[in-house]
């Protein structure tokens, strides 16, 4: 039982960042100094003022939630837990994810085989193979239309309804008629579809027009203003209006994120800004994105963190276990 650390879902929003010594997390706060001490198996970031930590190795480890004063709120009692998104957050029991408030009531009993976290009042569930969306009131649908594909995103979830992908509403209504051969989820209020194996893609508004035509092997989701544009092996990144602003050169990119896009190139992590110029030299194993001002990084196989000029917030000196 165990909770995992996912360097790219950081949230520095509470100021409590969480950190390895020695086989041991705790958090540090922004002057990088320790605010909880390392005692925990493993650890989470904080959202609802709220972090997911791990007490006991292999089987006998159970996860529970702390407050940002170290005290545990939610007592030891899960598999696996990951962070509260729009109020809830997803914890593993018997094998099973269901959603709990910030008090530890349980919004959607553990039943599910897989989760996503609630965005936009939705998660998308997976039970007996099958996808469907919990709302917030605890109300499971399981869309006849098709099988979805991915979360809600702007009131709309993309549904694949035999060879043809169309797009649903929360009443379980095909509003975008099934006619593409792919579909990603919104974002932005944009969503890039292909009508036929071969063909350029489209960007689509909510209501299905088509904006404008992209040669692409495929499109991220929009933040920030841009998409991630693949082409060829490499990524770069596209407009709402259709034009590349960034050309395809990096092996990865992250989304836009407080104007910052985290980018690969030659197998290490580095920042760029909306012009693309480099701010951040890729000298980095791994890295999140920003938030709050601050990025999760590891180098030379050590957990750190940075601020938005690449400086270390903290950088510890001895060998890590993450």
């Amino acid at each position: 039982m165990s909770l995992s650390f996912n360097i790219a879902s950081v949230d520095a929003s509470s100021g409590l960042y969480p950190i390895s010594v020695r086989g041991k997390f705790g958090f540090i706060n922004a002057a990088g100094l320790f605010a909880i001490s390392p005692q925990f198996e493993a650890a989470g970031s904080f959202s609802n003022g709220l972090a997911a930590v791990t007490v006991g190795r292999g089987a006998a480890g159970q996860v529970g939630f702390i407050n940002e004063s170290g005290r545990m709120k939610i007592p030891l009692q899960f598999e696996q837990a990951r962070p509260f998104g729009d109020g809830l957050a997803p914890v593993k029991v018997k094998g099973r994810w269901g959603f709990i408030d910030s008090q530890g009531q349980w919004l959607a009993k553990a039943e599910y085989d897989s989760v996503t976290p609630f965005k936009d009042g939705f998660s998308m569930v997976v039970r007996a193979g099958k996808a469907g969306y919990l709302a917030k009131s605890g109300k499971v649908s399981w869309p006849t239309a098709g099988i979805l594909l991915a979360p809600f995103s702007d009131g709309l979830a993309p549904v694949r309804d035999g060879e043809k992908v169309g797009y649903i509403n929360p009443a379980g209504k095909m509003v975008i008629d099934a006619k593409f051969v792919e579909g990603t989820g919104f974002s932005e209020g944009l969503a890039f579809i292909r009508k036929k194996p071969g063909a350029k893609g489209e960007v689509i508004n909510p209501e299905g027009k088509s904006l404008f035509k992209v040669k692409a092997d495929k499109l991220g989701l929009f933040s920030e203003g841009l998409a991630p544009i693949y082409r060829d092996h490499t990524v770069g990144f596209i407009n709402a209006k259709g034009k590349i602003v960034i050309k395809p050169q990096f092996e990865q990119v992250f989304a836009f994120k407080e104007g910052l896009a985290a980018v690969k190139q030659n197998g290490r992590w580095g920042f760029i800004n909306k012009q693309g110029d480099v701010l951040i030299e890729p000298t980095y194993e791994a890295v999140s994105a920003f938030n709050a001002g601050v990025a999760h990084v590891v180098v030379e196989g050590k957990s750190a963190y940075i601020d938005r000029r690449g400086k270390y917030i903290y950088r510890p000196e001895g060998p890590q276990h993450l």
